[in-house]
C-alpha cells in the first residue's frame, strides 16, 4: 500500500477498495474519484482513503500509482453541475432546502433539473478501468 502522504495530487492509481478498481487522488476530498458500476450503470464516484478518513468511511487503499496524472484542464469533481434541459444551471441551498438559478437566486422548480457528469474525467478513468479489470480477471482465472 501506498501512504497517503507519497500520494500524488490528480494521480491514477490502481486501488484496494470498496467499489472501485482505478482512482484518481483528489487530497481536497481525501479520496479517490473513480468508475463504479451498479445495477448495470457506470459513474463516477469518490471512495474515501483509509488511514485519512478512517473507518467506517475510509474504504479506498492506493495499490500502484499508473504513471499518469489526470490533466490540469479537467475539473477533479464527479459531477459539473445541476442544469436544466435549456442548459440553465441551478444550485442546492441545503439550508432552505430548495433548488435556485445560480444566475438570479430565485427559486428553481426541480422537476426537470439533472446533474451533469464530468465526462472527460469518466472517459480518462473508465479506459484505465477497462485495463485494470482485464487484469484483474485474467490473474484470477475469469
Amino acid at each position: 500500500m501506498i501512504p497517503p502522504d507519497q500520494l500524488i495530487e490528480r494521480g491514477i492509481y490502481r486501488l484496494q477498495s470498496r467499489n472501485l478498481m482505478v482512482g484518481a487522488w483528489n487530497p481536497a476530498t481525501l479520496g479517490f474519484i473513480g468508475v463504479r458500476e451498479k445495477f448495470g450503470s457506470q459513474y463516477l464516484f469518490t471512495e474515501y482513503e483509509h488511514d485519512l478518513a478512517g473507518p467506517p468511511f475510509g474504504t479506498a487503499r492506493a495499490v500502484e500509482y499508473l504513471d499518469v496524472t489526470v490533466p490540469d484542464n479537467i475539473p477533479m469533481l464527479e459531477r459539473l453541475g445541476i442544469f436544466n434541459p435549456d442548459g440553465r444551471e441551478a444550485r442546492y441551498e441545503e439550508q432552505n432546502r430548495r433548488y435556485v438559478w445560480a444566475d438570479t437566486g430565485e427559486v428553481a422548480p426541480n422537476v426537470d433539473l439533472h446533474w451533469v457528469q464530468n465526462e472527460e474525467l469518466f472517459q480518462l478513468l473508465l479506459a484505465y478501468d477497462i485495463v485494470e479489470v482485464a487484469r484483474w480477471r485474467k490473474e484470477n482465472g475469469y
